[in-house]
């Protein structure tokens, strides 16, 4: 995990979290995905993807940035009441930070997307000692059509001042949308077909909108403002050192 300045595109190294989840196929290997950072207690909320065994994963995990310690928060997401695939579990999703509460992502998708469910989000609420007690569904998104066609895929999303921005990259280079959806009136807009590929949104003290992205050699990390239209403002690469590979 790093942190970034997007002016610059310069990082700084934060932590690692080496841990693993068991695989009873033997081959263990995890990433870092859905993280939402809660500014006021100086906690990261995460996940794990694209482990071994998806839906056997419905850990998620904390760190502590005032006494520098990872821990596991919830070692089975179902006991707060949110329902997980068995192929899918707690990976693939997205997550944001906003109003005291840990918005959380979940996928449904099956592998040959002909679930015709829905992608949904759920709100978790935290009591007086920083412990989650309850979660709430406020928004869903339907992620295949029934008929093996992807319709929603999360690279991410971000919430502040009551809207929600949700970074569709169903299509990776096509068909992808921004949405953009207000929890306080209901209302909806959505940006279709943008001229850049979604990746992760984040957001800043100000309220300006951050895009995060890279995929590989065909694509180079890089940060830019997300103008809040469907547009981006001009890139800035990313470095760190030693550089990132790819």
């Amino acid at each position: 995990i790093y942190a970034l300045d997007p002016a610059t595109g310069n990082t700084k190294y934060l932590f690692t979290d080496p841990d693993i989840l068991g695989s009873p196929s033997g081959t263990n290997r995890c990433f870092i995905n859905s993280m939402g950072y809660d500014p006021y207690n100086r906690i990261l909320y995460y996940v794990f993807s694209l482990s071994d065994d998806p839906g056997d994963n419905r850990q998620l995990r904390k760190y502590d940035f005032n006494t520098e310690t990872r821990s596991v928060l919830v070692a089975d997401i179902n006991t707060l009441g949110i329902p997980t695939s068995t192929v899918r579990g707690i990976e693939s999703g997205a997550a944001a930070f906003y109003n005291g509460s840990l918005y959380l992502g979940v996928e449904t998708v099956n592998s040959n997307r002909r679930s015709n469910r829905e992608n949904v989000i759920y709100r978790i609420d935290f009591d007086g000692t920083n412990t989650p007690y309850r979660a709430s569904q406020v928004y869903a998104v339907p992620c295949d059509d029934g008929n093996g066609t992807l319709v929603n895929d999360w690279a991410d999303f971000t919430i502040n001042d009551g809207e929600l921005v949700n970074f569709d990259g169903a299509g990776v280079t096509t068909e992808t949308d921004v949405y953009h959806y207000n929890m306080i009136t209901g209302a909806g807009t959505v940006y279709s077909l943008p001229s850049w590929t979604p990746g992760q949104p984040a957001v800043d003290w100000q309220g300006n909108y951050y895009q995060v992205h890279a995929r590989g050699s065909a694509e180079l990390p890089h940060v830019a403002l997300y103008n809040e239209d469907g547009t981006l403002a001009t890139a800035n690469s990313i470095f760190s050192n030693p550089m990132y590979s790819p």
